[in-house]
């Protein structure tokens, strides 16, 4: 292993956290999960099944599989590439600080939230997520820091730095790799703060030139480009000797000066689409200020940060950026920081023209975030009736009356009760979902009839979404046999698996549905007023994607749609509000 790095785990073992239960594997003859992926189950879909099991290894692989599912899970990686970060990471716009601030003691501050953070994470002193009591999966907290995704002989792997004294700031377009030291021992706040506002006025002074093409936008293509592009780049020492730099840095520091937004919603949107020049889309954490001194922070999913994580990380390092003092007696103690090193790149112009191609696809001007004031928890809860699951029933109305035909929602649900595990998805349109929304739709409506429908409607998301996180499913499985395979093994794994699909979509037994609707509900953090990734287009979901964040007595949304979906987001939030309103309005 290199040693510049600390851990190849996904899910790394620290602070002595108390571990959650291993998730449960299903026996090879049951094959519900198979069915969830779209595949109808009779006597031939199963002899087919089967028989990719036996010829691929699959069957003697799983039998063992047992006595080392710790060290498989902890260790394989399922989101790469995963390169299209704009579409992926998540932004999330944090609330002022109390403090008057200018942008260089916001960015201090929340730099040393940050590093407080790590160090407590180490130690154990920071509190384990737990439910009902019991203990959940801890690993991916360590991914916020000093964590990027790397291109190597055009594959995408994560590389985790061990080291913590470096930052890489990214102000007018340009990019410097700041030496911080030891924060609180080596470095005070006040030799970081002033570091940090020298550099604002350095860059603001040297500007790039004409000829030279920022950076920024190339970890914003899609993967499919990066992948194409990157190898290319390396080949040229000075490209490569930044990137090394870059990999090495504890977070990302964005200056956007220049901007001042007025609003939590417009601090969100220009942080993750308005300015992707000034962004390295690769760091697992970005930290983002702006001239008015409002933050936000951008978390990369595919560094294995996952929405709970997320939120709680940037909460976490927003209640520690508070407690931070602006001025010590001390100041004398430590030394000016070393002077920022400038990176310096090659980039031919015909890749920053990919890469504008590649953006111009999918960013999107409207509107992105929405506050359904009066409609929240309270308003669910008087009517005793459960918030997620009629916020969905809401959405499925919404989308069937819009575009005459059923859409289907599937949400992200979280799996971190088990050991090293992240997220799974439930189809929540289920038969009763959609005859609820069918029935709404109509033109009469019976408030008895409609309680009825709905209560069955919730009853029947509770299920799926108890039957996905019943235990490891068998695709999920059947795709870490594959990446634990090498040569002709793993090719040989990989088509067994694609001729039997292949086969069993001729026989008309298989019928994948396309990607429509993605929705998530992370945690809730009052730190945290807007989450998702507002001014994308998702190329993706054929429909939309969404956050929501359903709050005492209002629901947070910000919407995604699909490059094909040509609602305009205003309207569809009308629309959806109108359907909230005719379901609180049959009780």
């Amino acid at each position: 292993m290199n040693t510049t790095q600390r851990s190849q785990d996904i899910f790394e073992d620290v602070g002595d956290y108390p571990k959650p239960p291993l998730i449960p594997l299903p026996e090879p003859g049951d094959l519900e999960s198979m069915e969830r992926m779209g595949i109808v189950l009779n006597h031939s879909s199963r002899l087919i099944i089967y028989g990719m099991f036996r010829l691929s290894g699959f069957n003697t692989w799983y039998k063992v599989l047992p006595d080392h599912l710790e060290d498989i899970l902890r260790t394989n990686n399922q989101r790469v590439p995963g390169l299209f970060l704009p579409l992926i990471s998540a932004t999330l716009t944090l609330i002022d600080d109390p403090r008057s601030m200018t942008p260089a003691q916001r960015a201090a501050t929340l730099i040393f939230g940050a590093r407080r953070l790590y160090e407590d994470l180490l130690s154990g002193k920071f509190p384990a997520d737990t439910l009902s009591g019991k203990p959940l999966e801890m690993g991916q907290y360590p991914n916020l820091f000093s964590t990027s995704l790397v291109i190597e002989n055009k594959r995408v792997r994560m590389y985790k730095s061990a080291k913590t004294t470096q930052i890489t700031v990214v102000a007018n377009r340009k990019f410097y790799i700041l030496e911080i030291g030891d924060l609180g021992k080596e470095t005070g706040f006040e030799q970081l703060t002033e570091a940090i506002d020298q550099l604002i006025r350095y860059a603001r002074q040297n500007p790039l030139k004409n000829d030279e093409p920022p950076a920024g936008y190339l970890s914003a293509a899609s993967h499919d480009t990066q992948l194409r592009v990157f190898p290319k780049l390396q080949q040229m020492p000075i490209n490569q000797a930044s990137l090394n730099a870059l990999r090495e840095s504890f977070l990302t520091l964005c200056l956007d000066t220049d901007y001042t937004p007025n609003d939590d919603a417009e601090a969100a949107k220009i942080c993750h689409s308005g300015n992707l020049a000034n962004r390295w889309f690769h760091s697992s954490l970005q930290i983002v200020v702006f001239g008015n001194s409002k933050a936000s922070l951008i978390c990369n999913f595919t560094t294995y940060l996952d929405g709970n994580t997320m939120m709680r990380g940037a909460s976490e390092i927003y209640q520690r950026a508070i407690q931070q003092p602006l001025s010590s007696d001390s100041v004398d103690l430590h030394p000016s920081l070393p002077e920022p090193k400038v990176l310096t790149w090659r980039i031919p112009p015909e890749v920053r023209r990919q890469c504008r191609q590649d953006l111009a696809l999918v960013l999107d001007q409207q509107p992105a975030t929405f506050e359904l004031d009066g409609i929240g928890k309270k308003a669910f809860i008087e009517r005793k009736i459960e918030p997620v699951p009629t916020f969905i029933a809401a959405l499925q109305m919404t989308t069937n009356r819009l575009t005459n035909q059923p859409g289907k929602i599937t949400q992200f649900l979280t799996l971190t009760r088990y050991r090293c595990m992240d997220l799974t998805t439930a189809v929540v349109s289920t038969n009763e979902v959609l005859e609820f929304a069918n029935y709404m739709n109509g033109k009469t409506i019976d408030p008895a009839k409609s309680q009825e429908y709905l209560r069955t409607a919730i009853e029947s998301q509770v299920q799926v979404s108890r039957k996905a996180r019943k235990y490891l499913n068998l695709p999920i499985a059947y795709s870490i046999f594959v990446s634990t395979l090498h040569g002709l093994k793993a090719w040989w794994a990989m088509n067994t698996y694609n001729a039997s699909l292949w086969l069993l979509k001729r026989m008309n037994l298989f019928h994948p549905a396309p990607q429509e609707i993605l929705v998530s509900h992370p945690e809730i953090y009052p730190e945290i007023p807007v989450v998702g990734r507002p001014g994308v287009r998702l190329s993706y979901l054929r429909y939309y994607g969404l956050h929501y964040q359903i709050l005492d007595d209002k629901t947070v949304i910000t919407m995604m749609p699909g490059v094909p979906w040509i609602i305009p987001n205003v309207e569809f939030i009308r629309e959806l509000r109108w359907s909230l309103e005719q379901i609180l309005g049959i009780f």
